[in-house]
């Protein structure tokens, strides 16, 4: 019985990416990859002509951000939130003249008080 979930293993190590990949886990920095860009578009095709309010929680260098005012309509306002000092400064460097983005060095917790952010 053991010689036969060796022999799977290589078959299931795939299956196993496979099925994360298809639940957009493990690309969330990589908004291309990750399912944001096709969820703003649908937003701002719904939500045609009228002016958003948009939450970009962990903004790490901006991109979601700028692709956000980019994709809906003039006049939409994006609260970009980021808990990392020094991802912090590069998102200011990236967007910091960006009319309708409001940057925050902030984090989000569903409660009050601080942490320690660990990051590699």
């Amino acid at each position: 019985m053991c010689a036969g979930k060796k022999r799977l293993q290589r078959f299931f190590s795939m299956l196993h990416r496979a099925s994360l990949v298809g639940m957009n886990i493990g690309a969330g920095a990589e908004i291309a990859h990750s399912g944001e860009l096709c969820t703003l578009h649908f937003v701002a095709k719904k939500f045609h002509g009228r002016l958003l309010i948009i939450f970009d929680i962990g903004a790490l260098n901006g991109e979601y951000t700028k692709y956000a005012i980019g994709a809906c309509a003039p006049g939409s306002e994006v609260f970009a939130f980021e808990p990392s000092r020094r991802t912090f400064i590069r998102l200011r460097q990236n967007l910091g003249e960006m009319r309708h983005a409001h940057l925050f060095n902030l984090a989000f917790s569903n409660t009050t008080g601080k942490s320690i952010l660990f990051s590699s």
